[in-house]
């Protein structure tokens, strides 16, 4: 089965119009180890990008979208978590998305190598000095955006109808979960 994460992912960036693709393969070897066989969680392309629109934040919330034209995406819910500077750095896996070896692979995807690198995650810390912390950390690993979760559950939400039956087993779960409260 899918990871749930990544299924919200691919729902959210859908209903925002873009094309996904997912578990983008990709070969890297570590310094001095065995290589690995990785994954770029989703790559995503919009279908009716707003070429004058910059997002004008780390943190996108979905009207920003439309500034994005194409993406490599990592999900990381870990949701009992707020990501802080430590989280961050005991965590260097965290980044695989935005190492070399990846970013060649999603711009062979996407026909580009002008596309944004955005880390999903659960939260980012409430406290100021630590959220801030967090930002400066995940720029100076390449990571151009962040979406928080609650961005994404809020606006799967808001899309699903309750008349309306789903293929994808997220969108319905949504569904049954607003019908009977």
């Amino acid at each position: 089965m899918a990871d749930v994460n990544e299924e919200c992912a691919r729902a959210f960036f859908e209903s925002c119009n873009f094309l996904v693709r997912t578990n983008v393969t990709y070969y890297f070897q570590p310094a001095g180890n065995v290589g690995n066989d990785s994954d770029i969680d989703l790559v995503v392309c919009n279908v009716n990008p707003d070429i004058q629109y910059a997002p004008p934040n780390f943190v996108l919330l979905e009207e920003d979208l439309k500034g994005i034209h194409h993406a490599s995406v990592e999900c990381k819910g870990w949701h009992n978590d707020n990501f802080t500077p430590s989280l961050i750095n005991e965590n260097p896996d965290i980044f695989n998305f935005a190492r070399p070896e990846a970013v060649t692979k999603a711009a062979e995807v996407l026909g580009t190598n002008m596309f944004k690198k955005i880390l999903i995650v659960s939260s980012l810390s409430p406290n100021q000095p630590y959220r801030q912390n967090s930002i400066h950390i995940l720029l100076e690993h390449g990571i151009d955006h962040v979406i928080e979760f609650q961005t994404i559950v809020a606006k799967l939400w808001n899309v699903v109808q309750l008349n309306k039956d789903y293929k994808s087993e997220i969108l319905q779960t949504i569904r049954l979960i607003k019908k009977y409260h």
